[in-house]
């Protein structure tokens, strides 16, 4: 469901799918409750957002504990289990938890120049499966990692992208999950640029 202003266009309505599509230059979806802007889990939707900037801005702070399930406990701007996402030309900042948390073998999501930054935590995290790939972004002053994956299946592969100025590294892939970084730019970073 698509909330804020900008035209939405629902399509596909073939065979019970329903396809969104939301364009407007510089349009900004704000929240300041505890619920993401947008969260995707039916693995037959197939979403695209397009010049957007998503800003969540919930002030009360969580305790961020890794161990713990990310539903319960992670504070996000976008939550998705299910489905295709596609950004293309958006900006994504929450500035208590995660930019955008993707989890699941369901969850397929693509980033073209688009931008998570000034997140409290990770700009993107990727878990249990998901899959990500980036072309142009920029992941940048984060407060723990530009990107973190974890979980074996989970598969991020960036290209032409920059990682830079997070507070821990640029990103990090750990318990099994694959990262492929190619022609990107990574530098600034708290501690290393790329762990794993």
């Amino acid at each position: 469901e698509g909330k804020g202003k900008g035209n939405g266009r629902k399509e596909g309505m073939d065979k019970g799918e329903t396809v969104w599509t939301l364009r407007k230059k510089d349009t900004c979806v704000f929240a300041s409750e505890v619920w993401p802007l947008l969260v995707c889990y039916q693995e037959v939707a197939d979403v695209r957002l397009v010049a957007l900037k998503l800003l969540h801005d919930f002030t009360q702070i969580p305790i961020y504990d890794r161990r713990l399930k990310p539903k319960d406990t992670w504070t996000r701007c976008v939550h998705i289990t299910g489905g295709k996402v596609v950004f293309a030309s958006c900006s994504v900042a929450c500035h208590v938890g995660v930019g955008m948390l993707v989890e699941g073998a369901d969850a397929r999501v693509q980033c073209v120049r688009s931008r998570f930054s000034d997140c409290g935590v990770d700009g993107i995290a990727v878990l249990d499966g998901a899959h990500v790939q980036m072309e142009g972004s920029e992941l940048s002053r984060n407060g723990a990692n530009g990107l973190y994956v974890r979980g074996a299946g989970s598969h991020v592969r960036a290209s032409g992208s920059r990682f830079y100025h997070n507070a821990w590294q640029g990103a990090t892939a750990v318990q099994g999950a694959y990262l492929h970084i190619f022609n990107s730019w990574v530098h600034h970073n708290g501690q290393a640029g790329i762990a794993g």
